[in-house]
């Protein structure tokens, strides 16, 4: 029986789209608080907090073919330091993205990201950061907290869910102050920069 080239096609489209799909954001509102994300550790790819009352969320961008895609979230190995970045938005063109930068965290590879299950790190004392990027202008460091409820990791498919919370605050007379509240997060990570 000969195979057509349509019959390829199709076969190639429908992979791709699954693919794509399996990275999809899955966003459960909050039974308390819909504007937020409730809070998982299903690696439904979302993360959300309150900026001064106004929702905040990460946002992921599709690409072509196999389900490449820029994610919402970064993480990068530097020595002894992992920094985690989340890129989000409070609406269209109000881009704002979250860095924490953890020392110390034992982060080498993607398997080693299970050390962080449980792990508290207060934020805003030389060693642990977080900050806020608005524009060239605003880039705002914060005391706080961002706790790893859950990190679960599926050593087939190399695939690390990372679940947690986090809350921070910044007084800033030129930027203005800003409290981050009810922080959370839930993401599949499938790679990891720097190492």
């Amino acid at each position: 029986m000969k195979k057509s080239c349509a019959s390829d096609i199709n076969t190639f489209v429908v992979l791709v789209l699954l693919s794509a799909m399996s990275c999809e954001p899955l966003y459960i509102p909050d039974p308390i608080d819909p504007r937020l994300p409730k809070y998982t550790e299903s690696g439904n790819n979302v993360a959300g907090a309150l900026i001064n009352d106004q929702l905040w969320k990460s946002d992921i961008e599709y690409g072509w073919f196999g389900g490449f895609y820029e994610p919402d979230v970064y993480y990068i190995v530097n020595g002894d330091s992992l920094v985690i970045d989340f890129r989000g938005g409070m609406g269209e063109n109000d881009y704002i993205n979250i860095s924490f930068a953890l020392k110390g965290a034992r982060v080498t590879n993607l398997g080693s990201m299970l050390n962080l299950a449980g792990e508290k790190f207060q934020l805003g004392n030389g060693d642990n950061t977080v900050s806020i990027a608005r524009d060239s202008s605003c880039n705002q460091m914060g005391t706080g907290q961002v706790y790893f409820r859950s990190v679960k990791y599926d050593s087939v498919n190399q695939i690390i869910t990372l679940s947690g919370t986090f809350g921070f605050n910044i007084v800033d007379s030129v930027c203005g102050d800003v409290d981050v509240t009810y922080g959370r997060f839930d993401v599949r990570i499938v790679h990891i920069s720097g190492y």
